[in-house]
């Protein structure tokens, strides 16, 4: 889990740098979204 935050933390602070202010939170939210679950899924799957 430590290593895809690490990498969406990455591509988040690219996004900020490379895109317009009112562009960033769309393209963030798509970074960030396909992490979440895969975080999610492995937790549930580790807990169970």
């Amino acid at each position: 889990m430590v290593r895809e935050k690490v990498d969406v933390f990455g591509q988040v602070a690219t996004a900020a740098v490379t895109t317009p202010p009112k562009d960033t939170a769309k393209l963030v939210g798509r970074i960030v979204a396909p992490v979440h679950r895969r975080v999610v899924s492995n937790r549930r799957r580790l807990t169970s």
